[in-house]
């Protein structure tokens, strides 16, 4: 991983994490005074801020580009240089990283496969002479053995798995409340949500509001499936379900990548919230208004990785210049092995004439130089400029050259 990289990462857990916490004060009063389904939209704003800050998004949204000439890097005289401080333990913090991302993304692959195959049960629910119910008719609901409680297994193609022994555990209006609360994860296809939340949850592992986000996140996902299936309930039906949800807790966790009706963290708040679940225009309106808001915000405190805002200015023919040049020392490894190459990069020109949201475009031999290269432009300066009396931030491309031989430096 390079330098840029890691400054994202950094960058993006910070803002995150101040984005979750937000989420976290509010998803109760929200869901209380709000409704359920507009708390579980909250989280809405943690993709859309992720997705804005990638690099290879907004990197390319700078309308002022330029090409500076190339420039050399050769070895220090008097011999080897030293390695710089600390890359150690950079290289050795990368790989933790990379190995406990790696870990969790295996084991989320696994869940997912294990998921489809829970969804391929092949007994039809209801059996053969069974009292046919309204959400059963679409061929979604199966029996599986291997379900205790209900469970929508499967990512495309989600499926309602019920415990063989179900009609003799709930009467026939309660099952409908519970069919009504798992055909809602089926449709709207939360099997494949909890595997994005899952992805992200692999790339920031080391976080640990991530991990609370992440438990509170499936309790409001639940939370708002309950507000579908109590849509029109009156309070004996509310009744009804609360005694459901207690009869069907099983100590069996079928995996993440299934929508569990158990999860025995969320059932108290799940039954205090009972009353909660009612809609009407104003609390839409209210709530719709307040999505989109933390959308906004979300947005606006992004990690940026190099757009700058468009400019009317004509096409600039004078090239920065820089004032402050930082020459990148000579990795020890590439001497030893008598390497030679390049590092392109692009970034972006700040109001202080500093450098920040650095992206190697390309780089020979592989990442052997990026580091060097990365580290000596984050310190050059360029002189400030302005046009028609307003700074106006740019985006260039700065070619670095490494070698071994004066001759081939002329």
């Amino acid at each position: 991983m390079t330098i840029p990289a890691l400054d994202w990462l950094l960058a993006a857990t910070l803002t995150s994490s101040l984005l979750l916490s937000l989420i976290l004060l509010l998803r109760r009063p929200v869901g209380t005074n709000l409704g359920a389904r507009t708390a579980y939209l909250l989280w809405l704003a943690v993709p859309m801020q992720l997705l804005v800050s990638l690099p290879w998004i907004s990197s390319h949204a700078s309308p002022v580009r330029v090409v500076l000439p190339s420039v050399i890097a050769m070895p220090a005289a008097g011999g080897i240089p030293a390695a710089p401080a600390g890359s150690g333990l950079v290289h050795w913090l990368t790989l933790l990283w990379l190995t406990g991302a790696a870990l969790l993304l295996v084991r989320l692959a696994i869940q997912a496969v294990r998921s489809s195959r829970m969804a391929s049960a092949d007994a039809a629910w209801p059996p053969v002479g069974g009292r046919q119910h309204p959400h059963a008719a679409d061929g979604r609901t199966r029996v599986s053995r291997q379900v205790r409680s209900p469970v929508v297994a499967g990512l495309l193609r989600p499926k309602v798995l019920l415990p063989p022994d179900i009609d003799q555990r709930l009467d026939y209006a309660s099952l409908e409340l519970v069919l009504r609360h798992e055909t809602c994860h089926a449709r709207r296809r939360d099997n494949l949500v909890n595997l994005l939340a899952g992805a992200v949850l692999a790339v920031f592992w080391f976080n640990p509001m991530a991990w609370l986000a992440y438990r509170a996140f499936r309790t409001d996902q639940e939370l708002s499936c309950d507000a579908h299936a109590l849509n029109d309930a009156d309070e004996f039906q509310r009744a009804r379900y609360g005694r459901a949800i207690l009869d069907l807790i099983s100590p069996t966790d079928p995996g993440p990548l299934t929508t569990a009706w158990h999860l025995q963290h969320s059932t108290r708040r799940r039954i205090t919230m009972l009353k909660q679940h009612h809609h009407s225009r104003l609390r839409t309106l209210a709530g719709t208004t307040l999505v989109c808001a933390l959308a906004v915000l979300s947005i606006s405190i992004a990690p940026t990785t190099g757009a700058a805002p468009s400019t009317d200015e004509a096409p600039i023919d004078e090239n920065p210049r820089p004032i402050v040049r930082i020459n990148p020392g000579y990795p020890v490894e590439a001497v030893q092995q008598k390497l030679e190459g390049f590092v392109t990069m692009e970034f972006t020109i700040t109001e202080d004439a500093g450098v920040e949201d650095i992206v190697v475009l390309d780089s020979q031999p592989g990442s052997v130089f990026d580091e060097a290269a990365v580290s000596a432009l984050s310190k050059w300066r360029f002189a400030p400029e302005k046009f028609d009396g307003v700074w106006a931030p740019r985006r260039a491309v700065q070619t670095i050259e490494f070698r071994l031989d004066p001759e081939t430096a002329e």
